[in-house]
């Protein structure tokens, strides 16, 4: 029979300890590529910005890039546009695991046309990788030709109706004067130039055909421009791995510590 309620000694309980998880260990090596972005289409005089990059495939949690390690080797990015002045010429860029590095450079072309053989040349590891880009440079000044020439046909085709008494024969006697003689050339052009300007001022000025051509040419240039605006291009480059020598140091805050035993 065992001692009464009132004298039975507390027993201590005791707990069994949870195993603990084993710390995450961080990986000795990390697989990365390189990123161009570039646009399709710059235009001469124009500073445009490539944005060359390396990222990795498998970034790490930050938790587990906390602590000191050795830095990744640093691969030398060179840009190589013929034509073109790009600043900087080259640039370091150091992998890191954790996230993606992004790195601007700055192009101003100087040619009109294809600039052939541009590329982007990374040195890592004793080797070149050759990432080629394809660029196309214009000048505004197609876009300014094109609204003077549009502008030109517009007057052209509204100065009819400023002079409708000319649509009497005025103009077939001026072409014909003008014309060499070609026999049955030069009369046939010289009725179908009167034929078109008696048509431009009659006709014409009725349908405000001078306003509908300069709009129709303004809008066709619009769309001209609107097809070939900039698009922004990716190219990829190969994947490779970069050895991080020291790994990283486990903080010992994500640790996990089991409940101590008993005493």
């Amino acid at each position: 029979m065992g001692p009464p309620p009132s004298v039975r000694l507390a027993q201590r309980e005791y707990k069994t300890p949870l195993p603990a998880e084993p710390p995450a260990v961080p990986p000795t090596s990390a697989a990365f590529r390189f990123r161009v972005v570039h646009p399709s289409r710059v235009r001469i005089g124009s500073v445009e910005t490539m944005h060359v990059g390396v990222e990795p495939l498998h970034p790490l949690e930050r938790m587990l890039d906390i602590g000191p390690r050795k830095s990744a080797p640093p691969c030398l990015v060179r840009v190589l546009v013929p034509g073109a002045l790009v600043s900087p010429a080259d640039h370091a860029v150091e992998p890191s695991p954790s996230g993606p590095v992004d790195v601007p450079f700055y192009i101003t072309p100087l040619a009109e046309g294809d600039l052939p053989d541009a590329r982007v040349e990374v040195l890592r590891d004793g080797r070149v990788e050759s990432l080629p880009i394809h660029l196309h440079s214009d000048s505004p000044r197609t876009m300014w030709i094109g609204i003077v020439l549009a502008l030109l046909i517009g007057l052209m085709l509204f100065l009819p109706t400023c002079w409708p008494e000319a649509a009497d024969g005025a103009v077939e006697r001026a072409l014909s004067a003008w014309l060499p003689h070609l026999p049955g050339i030069s009369p046939t052009l010289a009725r179908l130039g009167q034929g078109f300007y008696a048509f431009l001022a009659t006709t014409g000025k009725d349908a405000s055909l001078s306003f509908i051509a300069l709009l129709g040419m303004l809008i066709a240039l619009g769309v001209w421009a609107f097809m070939r605006r900039p698009e922004e291009v990716t190219v990829v480059g190969e994947e490779f791995n970069v050895p991080l020598t020291n790994g990283t140091k486990t903080p010992p805050s994500v640790t996990p510590v089991p409940e101590n035993g008993p005493g």
